[in-house]
């Protein structure tokens, strides 16, 4: 069987999708492994510290591009294209992590309708916000004052749509993160090795 794969590149979070294809009229199926190499892919300068840098610490750094020095890139997010769900799609278990004043994950995917909590694991306050992605525009979907120690905390509400959901925090404005949402479960996001 011949397959072809077509693949998307889009904003901040790198979205690569596969999508199958076959010239003998058979259905492709079985599994899709594979490395996100990116041939000028350079680790982002770390963030100056503005605000709680007694706890924080000077500097944080930047998960915007994180990649091997053979140009493997972690965080990106691959997804079958054109798939739908084989009955109905499963659901997510996901998580907001606030540690060290950085979001863990920096990325992460899931599917529409997942369960989706806040935690923060830091001494101080954040205060994080949602937001679904709309081409330039932004829709506010959660915002969330998380004390120190706090969590779980649900954020479910921003799961309801599939798309692109940004995490911010108003308190600490380097940090960031990305929820990556499918209508099916055909996603995954690359490794430290760039890996799916």
């Amino acid at each position: 069987m011949n397959k072809s794969f077509g693949l998307l590149i889009v904003g901040a979070a790198l979205v690569v999708a596969v999508v199958p294809t076959s010239t003998d009229g058979v259905p492709p199926n079985g599994s899709i492994v594979g490395t996100i190499t990116a041939s000028a892919a350079k680790n982002a300068a770390s963030f100056k510290v503005d605000t709680d840098a007694e706890f924080c610490g000077e500097e944080i750094p930047s998960e915007a591009v994180v990649a091997t020095a053979k140009g493997h890139v972690r965080y990106a997010v691959v997804s079958l294209d054109g798939a739908s769900s084989p009955g109905e799609p499963t659901t997510d278990q996901l998580r907001i992590e606030n540690k060290k004043c950085a979001f863990a994950p920096h990325v992460q995917t899931g599917t529409v309708g997942s369960t989706l909590n806040a935690f923060n694991e830091d001494g101080v306050l954040h205060n994080v916000r949602l937001f679904l992605k709309m081409g330039s525009k932004r829709r506010s979907l959660v915002n969330l004052a998380l004390p120190a120690k706090a969590g779980p905390v649900d954020a479910s509400r921003a799961t309801r749509w599939a798309g692109t959901v940004e995490v911010t925090c108003d308190a600490h404005t380097w940090m960031s993160a990305y929820v990556v949402l499918f209508d099916h479960p055909y996603h995954a996001v690359t490794d430290a090795q760039g890996s799916f």
